[in-house]
Parts: C-alpha cells; sequence; structure tokens
C-alpha cells in the first residue's frame, strides 16, 4: 500500500484518515510545485485530487480539487500551477486543471499499443512529459508541448525508461535499463 508522510526535518508525520481528508491510505500520485503539493487519493468522492498547502506548524489545508467519479493516478504540476492528472488506465485522457479553475481534456498519446503511463513531469516550458511502459512496443515516453505529442527519435534506445525527471537547469533525465540519459535544454 502506497501511504503518505512528510518529513518535517526531525520525525514523520503520516496523513491518514484521522487527520486528512483521504478516505483511505492508498494514494495514487504526487506533484509538488511552488508551495503547493498535489495528491490524488481516495476522498469522500472516491479517487480525489487535493491541493494541499502548509498553513502553521503542524497545520495543513487540503482543498478537493478534483473529485467527479472517475479513476486518477499519476499527477504532475507545472510552474505555473496548472495540474495534470491521468484518469483510468489505461489512460483515456490526460485532465489539464488550469490555474485559472477551467479543466480540459488532452488526448493521450496513441503512439504505440498497450502502454501504461508510469508518470508526468512538467519542465519549465510547461511541456508535459509522459514516461510510459509498453508490453509491443518500443516507445517509452513521449513529450506534450501543449498541442502536439512528439515521440524520441527511432535512434533512440529502445531499453525501457525507470524514472524521468527535469533539474533546475530544464535538462530531462532519463534512467533506462541500459543507463542514465541527459536531454540538454
Amino acid at each position: 500500500m502506497r501511504v503518505l508522510y512528510r518529513f518535517d526535518g526531525n520525525e514523520f508525520i503520516h496523513f491518514s484518515t484521522e487527520n486528512s481528508p483521504l478516505t483511505s491510505d492508498l494514494i495514487y500520485g504526487i506533484g509538488c510545485r511552488n508551495t503547493s503539493v498535489y495528491i490524488s487519493g481516495r476522498g469522500i468522492d472516491g479517487h480525489t485530487v487535493f491541493r494541499v498547502d502548509k498553513t502553521g506548524k503542524d497545520e495543513y489545508s487540503w482543498e478537493t480539487i478534483l473529485s467527479d467519479g472517475e479513476i486518477y493516478h499519476e499527477i504532475a504540476a507545472d510552474k505555473n500551477d496548472n495540474v495534470y492528472v491521468i484518469y483510468r488506465i489505461p489512460a483515456e485522457g490526460i485532465i489539464k486543471l488550469s490555474a485559472d479553475g477551467t479543466k480540459n481534456i488532452i488526448t493521450p498519446d496513441r503512439k504505440g499499443n498497450g502502454f501504461v503511463y508510469t508518470k508526468l513531469i512538467t519542465d519549465k516550458r510547461g511541456y508535459l512529459w509522459a514516461n510510459k511502459i509498453s508490453l509491443v512496443s518500443s516507445e517509452h515516453f513521449s513529450v506534450y508541448d501543449g498541442e502536439n505529442w512528439h515521440h524520441p527519435p527511432s535512434a533512440f534506445p529502445e531499453n525501457g525508461l525507470e524514472s524521468i525527471d527535469v533539474d533546475e537547469n530544464n535538462n530531462i533525465w532519463l534512467a533506462s535499463y541500459s543507463g542514465i540519459y541527459i536531454l540538454n535544454q
């Protein structure tokens, strides 16, 4: 079971059904941006996306930002506090919750077959990087620039990706079965 803890420098704080609006310890995704943490977990109305902000020494506000009966998984937030959430597995779409309150559906990347997204992350341009696992395709990630999905060149290593992240200089780090690759931006 994936449970939620926060380490404050001295002790671990466990967020549970007793001290949060979570109705289960099962956490599906987490993303941090600026001073907020975005969590997809179980709330009163099923799968729920929360925005969590620290309000005091050991106090947190939990705001429900998405809860409409769908099943939510991986989550990411960009520099402008737009939140991206994969709904259903295999992905039927990615919901973009804009900081202004609008909700849009991004059609998932359809190149490749039988894949499951394993992680979403945004870079400093606001591009959405999607790591995916496929049993029948060599495609392991794609990038959404706000309008279109882009794919790595065919010469890119076909070994599966384990992780993807972005550093402070907006370089993309890809950890694969055959090593670590850095895409300098």
